[in-house]
């Protein structure tokens, strides 16, 4: 599916971004770790698409292979940001390890998940939910 924009970010450190808008909603695409080297940057951006979106910001971490505390800090606030602008921060694309460590540190209390980024726009488009926990792919 095309987007209305895309443009492409690298972060330092080894990890990519890419933003694009889908409809009424911001699309992050990340790809790399996220990590004490990076995370700031990161934090800039996507803060910037939240602002950009008065729907919701849906960052796809399929990409993803590692996620230190500091980029869950970063989720942290985009949590509470998205809440208090009415928006909604959906992550989809969670595996392995890193779905692992959003799960034992209690982030999906703050934010909604989803397997993809299809998956995400059904749901925030319908309220349709999918039965597949995000910490339940193994790989």
């Amino acid at each position: 599916m095309p987007s209305d924009n895309d443009s492409a970010a690298e972060a330092p450190d080894g990890l990519a971004a890419r933003l694009e808008q889908r409809s009424v909603y911001a699309v992050a695409t990340l790809a790399g770790s996220i990590d004490m080297g990076n995370h700031e940057r990161l934090r800039e951006l996507l803060v910037r698409a939240l602002e950009g979106t008065r729907a919701a910001l849906i960052v796809d971490m399929a990409g993803v292979d590692f996620c230190d505390s500091s980029g869950l800090g970063v989720f942290a606030h985009l949590a509470r940001a998205s809440r208090a602008g009415g928006t909604s921060l959906v992550v989809t694309g969670l595996r392995g390890r890193v779905a692992r460590v959003f799960d034992a540190t209690g982030m999906f209390l703050f934010l909604y998940a989803e397997p993809n980024v299809q998956a995400a726009v059904d749901w925030l488009d319908g309220g349709r939910r999918h039965p597949l926990s995000p910490s339940a792919d193994p790989s």
